[in-house]
């Protein structure tokens, strides 16, 4: 499976950099130092989801937290937080122009 990085700058730029599979063809473990020029303000493993990962907590740097499909069934289920619309119909402004 290839390894599909994205680095975020502090300067807002980022760059996407892609290592092929054949990285994985004489050991299973891999170590591999990367230089850059500019200061590193976080990592994503796969950004673009096109690789099978079932656990998507740990494909960043600093850690940030990814919502699965049944956290967001389960905080549909509460009610979650109203949507703009839900707001204006309860503050009573639908149909008042």
């Amino acid at each position: 499976m290839p390894l599909i990085l994205e680095w975020e700058y502090t300067d807002g730029s980022k760059e996407v950099e892609r290592i092929p599979a054949e990285i994985w063809k004489t050991s299973d473990e891999v170590t591999k130092v990367f230089v850059k020029r500019k200061e590193v303000k976080a990592i994503v493993l796969d950004p673009f989801l096109e690789t099978a990962d079932c656990d998507l907590n740990n494909n960043s740097w600093p850690p940030r937290l990814v919502s699965t499909r049944f956290d967001v069934f389960k905080e549909r289920e509460r009610g979650g937080q109203p949507n703009p619309m839900q707001q204006q119909r309860r503050s009573g402004q639908v149909g008042a122009e």
